[in-house]
């Protein structure tokens, strides 16, 4: 009886303090929105890193043309690619000056393939502001603009855009939303814009926004050039000088689709899950079980009060934590714009994360690096990358 009750007390509080953060968050977070025109237009530096893009690289150019801003600059420089994203780049770019195409240097020793193209491109940006961004995100004429504006109301240094996730497999519903479960329901935004401490910061690397001196002033990705986790380190970075963070949502103003598949899904988080816990596997595991706790563990207790007789008094108890668990994913989705029902897999989403999470610990274990995109990628400061 008393163990029963110390986990539901456990679980309500933290749900309760979830709740909170979920509405003040859902409130206050910045939001892309459609503006009409901007007090000032800096000249604007996007940079597109790109490898083995060739399948889509033709419109994410047209794209970038159609964009409503005078003073741009597009620069897409191919890393390396093992198709021809870079003659097919050229190719539907050489007759717009805004467009530019590079081929990317050779990946040296202790550098990641993302971080070398975006540190190669930076050397190469004339602009005010740098954005990078990915390939496959999906951007509107207006969205240039709409991030903007955000910079400027907001006077931030950095500025990461969480875009609208375009989910379509069952996967793809349960498991990417929690990226901005992840940051709405865990991360006050009030404290990531208005206090300096590292703690309080988030980034995703398909959108960041940089001006130029701040980008500088951190060393940019030279600072992170072996980091998995580069976007987040920039954060951090940035954070540490004292200087302003901004976490914004796409609000269907600016898309993207991570992943197309299960296969896809589990590579591309199992190289990232350990080193968002420090690359330390008793965290991650930790953290496991307390989303365990949380949202799968009150579920296996509700189904089984509802075989035992005289099980009422608990069976209560259980619903009011699945209902508050319920009710926060469904906040959530809603707010980042996901399919608001897809919530209620939540211990769905749960045993999917752990299926990855432990594909990670092994990894680790027997010293074997994730592949994306054809690269092998270590944990942080491991040496000899390909």
């Amino acid at each position: 009886m008393i163990p029963g009750l110390i986990f539901f007390c456990f679980c309500i509080l933290i749900l309760i303090g979830l709740s909170v953060i979920s509405i003040i968050n859902t409130l206050s977070i910045p939001r892309l929105t459609n503006v009409k025109s901007l007090a000032k237009y800096p000249f604007v530096s996007i940079l597109i890193p790109a490898r083995n893009e060739e399948k889509i690289i033709q419109n994410t150019i047209k794209m970038f043309q159609l964009l409503d801003y005078p003073e741009y600059e597009v620069i897409i420089l191919d890393d390396c690619s093992t198709d021809k994203t870079y003659e097919v780049a050229l190719s539907a770019s050489k007759y717009d000056p805004k467009i530019q195409v590079h081929s990317g240097l050779p990946l040296p020793p202790d550098w990641l393939g993302k971080n070398w193209a975006c540190h190669q491109l930076s050397n190469i940006a004339k602009g005010e502001l740098f954005i990078f961004t990915d390939a496959d995100t999906i951007w509107k004429p207006d969205t240039l603009k709409a991030i903007i504006h955000l910079m400027q109301i907001h006077q931030a240094d950095m500025m990461s855009v969480f875009p609208t996730q375009l989910t379509v497999t069952f996967t793809e519903r349960m498991v990417i939303p929690l990226l901005t479960f992840s940051i709405l329901a865990y991360l006050p935004d009030l404290l990531v814009r208005y206090t300096h401490h590292p703690a309080f910061a988030a980034a995703n690397g398909q959108c960041l926004v940089f001006k130029k001196y701040a980008y500088m002033k951190i060393n940019g990705h030279f600072a992170v050039r072996n980091m998995v986790l580069e976007d987040m380190n920039l954060a951090w970075n940035l954070k540490r000088k004292g200087l302003k963070l901004v976490i914004a949502l796409g609000n269907q103003i600016l898309r993207a689709r991570m992943y197309e598949n299960w296969q896809q899904v589990r590579n591309g988080f199992t190289k990232n899950i350990l080193a968002g816990y420090g690359n330390s596997i008793f965290l991650l595991i930790l953290s496991t079980i307390f989303h365990w706790s949380l949202f799968l563990a009150p579920w296996v207790g509700f189904l089984i009060c509802l075989l035992l007789p005289e099980s009422s008094y608990w069976l209560t108890f259980f619903l009011a934590i699945l209902t508050i668990g319920i009710l926060i994913r469904l906040l959530t989705n809603a707010t980042a714009k996901q399919n608001i029902f897809d919530g209620i897999g939540m211990p769905i989403s749960v045993i999917l994360m752990t299926i990855i999470a432990f594909e990670a610990i092994y990894l680790k274990a027997i010293n074997k690096p994730s592949v994306w995109k054809g690269r092998a990628v270590y944990s942080l400061n491991r040496k000899n990358r390909q």
